[in-house]
């Protein structure tokens, strides 16, 4: 099978999507509407801004890939003119967002997600949806999907070590100049639990540019300051801008993964830190608490009190026997539950191919 996947912008989470398809005997072709800051080897995305595409220019770009299987995940004309010209060509075609499958009860949600549904028919996008994002209402959305993303473990996780040197590491994961990621929470958290620790962070440097009304430069500025301070620098390794492919060595050299957002669509460094071993600490606004079952295989926290974050963290950072206990179990889910050929099968009952 042939799948080509349209997106506005390459992001770490479609990375294993390829590796799963391929894995599987499939070929995939990525075609992105801009640069991406994110920086992935094992996919190789074709850059095609969506205004270069015309009629013709869909057709060309249909004819040469012949498609069996096409997932959008753009609103954009150019990109839909590929996604209707292929499906006159007879393949399949999947609208993928992260809005959770489940949704709340009652009258307003019904009426919001038949809007949503004419909004998407009168664009053009497929009518049938998938979500990697499980939500905590009640009830499944209309014509949608929940999908778990696909996740290798890491071969050495059932032996891996915890608190080397009987110094706990904690990672935190995130976009140095977004004021959701709380990077503030994790040191003052670790600051007042009083023992020793080491702290990872990494994420991309000064990207405010791409998103100014949700990234801030001044708090990139801030963050770098406070992670660099004298009196924690011994304490705290701060890595910017790292490769996809080099994040499996923080992983690996991680006991504790700590993410405090405000809120995350997925969050698909939860479902990578929990394929490592690693304990996860996270708060409820992430979605990929979806995939983590609480004290189980993970922490989930309130994700509005400072109190519960701080409580969880010293909590792990207290108990090496429960921070195992939490990491293995984590990496059992992932084997379980996110296999790559489970991923690719349910793909292609959606799609009914």
């Amino acid at each position: 099978m042939k799948v080509l996947i349209v997106i506005g912008r390459l992001h770490p989470n479609l990375t294993e999507w390829v590796e799963a398809f391929r894995q599987e005997g499939h070929s995939v072709t990525v075609i992105v509407g801009r640069e991406s800051v994110n920086k992935v080897e094992r996919v190789q995305p074709r850059i095609i801004p969506p205004d270069e595409i015309d009629q013709a220019a869909a057709q060309k770009i249909v004819d040469l890939i012949q498609p069996d299987l096409v997932i959008i995940r753009s609103k954009d004309e150019g990109h839909r003119r590929i996604v209707k010209v292929a499906k006159k060509r007879g393949a399949a075609a999947i609208y993928y967002d992260q809005r959770p499958y489940l949704r709340p009860r009652g009258f307003r949600a019904v009426r919001r997600e038949l809007s949503k549904a004419l909004e998407r028919a009168w664009i053009g996008h497929p009518r049938v949806g998938i979500t990697t994002t499980r939500g905590k209402g009640d009830v499944p959305r209309l014509w949608r999907h929940w999908v778990r993303v696909p996740m290798p473990v890491w071969e050495g996780a059932e032996q891996r070590p915890y608190f080397r040197d009987g110094v706990p590491t904690v990672l935190l994961v995130g976009r140095l100049a977004n004021q959701k990621k709380r990077h503030a929470w994790v040191l003052n958290a670790l600051e007042e639990f009083g023992g020793p620790y080491r702290l990872l962070v990494a994420g991309a440097g000064d990207d405010s540019h791409t998103a100014p009304g949700k990234r801030s430069r001044d708090y990139y500025e801030q963050v770098r300051a406070t992670l660099n301070a004298p009196q924690v620098k011994d304490r705290v390794q701060l890595l910017e801008d790292v490769p996809h492919e080099r994040m499996t060595e923080l992983y690996q050299q991680a006991d504790i993964f700590v993410l405090p957002s405000t809120k995350e669509l997925l969050g698909i460094s939860i479902v990578e830190a929990m394929g490592h071993g690693c304990a996860v600490l996270a708060s409820s606004g992430a979605g990929a608490t979806g995939y983590m079952t609480q004290d189980e295989d993970g922490l989930i926290f309130e994700r509005d009190s400072y109190e519960a974050f701080r409580d969880g963290l010293h909590a792990l950072l207290s108990d090496q026997g429960m921070v195992r206990r939490l990491g293995q179990r984590a990496a059992d889910t992932i084997r379980e539950r996110h296999r790559h050929a489970d991923f690719v099968k349910h793909i292609r009952r959606v799609a009914g191919r």
